[in-house]
């Protein structure tokens, strides 16, 4: 039987759910969490799309991400990947990590937005020995909405959900913390699972959100790197050419995060350049931007330009 289209959409928020394939724990341990944490964190630098939840319990995991323009399933499908590959070296194992593809539902009014936060966050109830103390699961975004945690890999965009609760972070928090108690006490009487997929009104959310344009050529991208780094284009596009690493590497993470380009659409433009390679290229100049003062404000600078 041939799979069911996924529902799409470039400017949406949606929740998504990872499962292992069959009796598979998808992590074993709190470092394979964190391993994946990372990982999200990595292609975040990326895609910038934002999380604004998320919950990994042991066998399965709920995130609740805001694609930001770019197609969910390109991303989410590199940090399955990654993960999978980087679990099976670990533990010595062959074949799928994680069932069939990742589920995903597009939130599209305030009501689900709530239901979902809550659900997310009341998951961890399941766990043996975390019943009462949800807001302490360290592998769920509630502790860090509630201070109890770290934000370590720096991947919550908090403010947006806060904005849901009120424009006034000290009250949106206050009101967080009246909802999720709320929620824990109610959840079986309110029939959480009847609304986890959307069939009521359409609202528009009431905290402001600005959706990054992906819909760049690769030739815009080029003009700017080109000038930006003082380097010919012919150069920047050579494959084999390595006297402008650092040029094709800023090259290629903007044509992966303003096109909207997959792994193999960069290989296809590109020509003769290996997809592990793009991969390697992608995250380094990632890299850069993170770590290298002269690269800092590139990606604020050609957004700037190119819209003007």
């Amino acid at each position: 039987m041939p799979r069911t289209a996924r529902k799409k959409s470039f400017d949406s928020i949606f929740h998504i759910m990872v499962k292992s394939v069959g009796d598979t724990t998808l992590f074993k341990k709190d470092e394979d969490r964190d391993m994946y944490l990372g990982i999200i964190k990595k292609y975040q630098n990326i895609f910038d799309f934002k999380v604004y939840a998320y919950c990994l319990m042991d066998s399965h995991g709920h995130l609740m991400i805001d694609a930001n323009g770019a197609d969910v399933s390109k991303f989410m499908q590199r940090i399955n990947q990654s993960y999978a590959q980087r679990y099976n070296k670990k533990y010595e194992r062959f074949g799928h990590v994680f069932a069939d593809r990742f589920r995903s539902e597009i939130i599209d009014d305030d009501k689900y937005l709530l239901v979902c936060f809550g659900y997310i966050h009341n998951n961890c109830k399941d766990i043996p020995g975390w019943k009462g103390k949800e807001e302490e699961y360290p592998y769920s975004s509630f502790s860090i909405y509630m201070g109890i945690h770290d934000d370590k890999y720096n991947i919550l965009s908090k403010q947006f959900m806060l904005g849901i609760f009120d424009e006034n972070n000290a009250k949106g928090l206050k009101k967080c913390r009246i909802f999720m108690a709320d929620y824990m006490k109610r959840e079986d009487d309110i029939n959480v699972k009847e609304h986890m997929f959307f069939k009521d009104q359409k609202t528009d959310y009431r905290s402001e959100r600005h959706i990054i344009p992906r819909d760049y050529s690769p030739e815009d991208i080029l003009s700017f790197i080109s000038k930006h780094t003082k380097t010919n284009k012919r150069i920047i596009t050579e494959p084999y050419n390595r006297s402008s690493t650092e040029s094709k590497a800023l090259f290629i993470l903007l044509m992966t995060r303003y096109c909207d380009f997959s792994i193999k659409d960069v290989c296809n433009f590109m020509g003769h350049i290996s997809q592990s390679r793009v991969s390697s290229l992608c995250s380094m100049g990632s890299q850069l931007i993170d770590t290298n003062v002269k690269y800092q404000n590139i990606l604020k600078t050609f957004i700037k330009k190119e819209r003007i």
